[in-house]
């Protein structure tokens, strides 16, 4: 039974590191992937598979697909460790983005204090 692993990394949230959930495959459509665990149901769009998402202020996940069922050999998996560095690489360029942001507004508004 293939698996959808799910990891996402919110740092809003001091008190959460890195969350892997796994959702086991109940169908694949033409463009989705249908998934359960426990009461929960999930749809996953499968061009966004294998790729780092936005989902929000400073919330990125990764999702793929795998055929290990043991959540410890998901955890200690190849994939996961690509995964979680695909997020952690996308993560810095918009930390990087966002320092140049913060040193620009600075320089502006030092530049006015100048000025004025």
């Amino acid at each position: 039974m293939s698996q959808v692993v799910e990891i996402t990394i919110d740092l809003t949230n001091p008190n959460r590191n890195s969350m892997i959930e796994t959702f086991g495959v109940v169908k694949t459509g033409e463009r989705n992937i249908y998934c359960k665990a426990g009461d929960i149901g999930r749809r996953f769009f499968i061009p966004n598979m294998n790729e780092v998402k936005y989902r929000g202020f400073l919330n990125y996940s990764y999702r793929y697909q795998t055929e290990d069922t043991d959540y410890r050999e998901i955890i200690e998996s190849e994939k996961t460790s690509n995964a979680i560095s695909e997020i952690v690489k996308y993560l810095e360029k918009d930390l990087n983005r966002y320092q140049r942001r913060l040193e620009a507004s600075d320089e502006y508004y030092q530049a006015l204090l100048d000025f004025y």
